[in-house]
This record gives C-alpha cells, structure tokens and sequence, in this order.
C-alpha cells in the first residue's frame, strides 16, 4: 500500500504528472479532449471500441506518418478491431517505444 508521500514523488516526473492529472479527469471530458484534438465529434465510447480514433489521434500526433490505410474505420468483428490495435501496437514498436503492448504476438 502507498501513502501519500510515495503517490506524490511517483508524479513528480513530467509524464507521470500528465497521467497524475488525468486519473482525476471524467469520461465527458475526456471524450471531449479527444474530440476537439482530432476535429470529429464523440458522443460515447463505444465508438472508441474500434481504435480508429485512436489511431487518428497518431497520425496528427506524428504528422500523418501513420499507416491510416491499414486501419478499418467501424471494425464490426473481434479479430479486425484486434487488427487495428496490432498496426498501432506495431506502429510504436517502429517508433522504439517497448513498453506498449496491446497484444503478444
């Protein structure tokens, strides 16, 4: 268990501020944030189910070098959504970003 001593030094690095900031965040803001950064409106998140707004959120986030044409917008299986977060999985991996994993391989 942590006390409030260890939760602070664990938010002191800058990265870990932002995700300090956001753990106190609702769903409508947040659904809000993701709205204004992309240009497209998000009423739920089941319409982030897909990783298709996720994956647009990369691509202005990388200036479009993200592979959007590998991507399927409104995935209605299990295995294509699955596919969707394999190409953003394999995305930071070319990126040298190690510690994200969606899916092993």
């Amino acid at each position: 268990m942590t006390n409030s001593r260890e939760r602070k030094q664990k938010c002191e690095s800058p990265l870990a501020s932002t995700i300090c900031r956001w753990q106190h965040v609702g769903k409508s803001e947040l659904l809000s944030w993701i709205s204004s950064y992309i240009g497209e409106k998000i009423r739920n998140f089941h319409q982030l189910h897909d990783a298709f707004h996720f994956c647009q959120a990369l691509n202005l986030a990388y200036n479009k070098k993200f592979p959007m044409s590998k991507i399927m917008r409104n995935a209605p299986h299990s295995y294509e959504r699955q596919k969707n977060f394999l190409v953003i999985q394999n995305f930071f991996h070319q990126k040298g970003t190690v510690r994200f994993r969606v899916f092993s391989n």
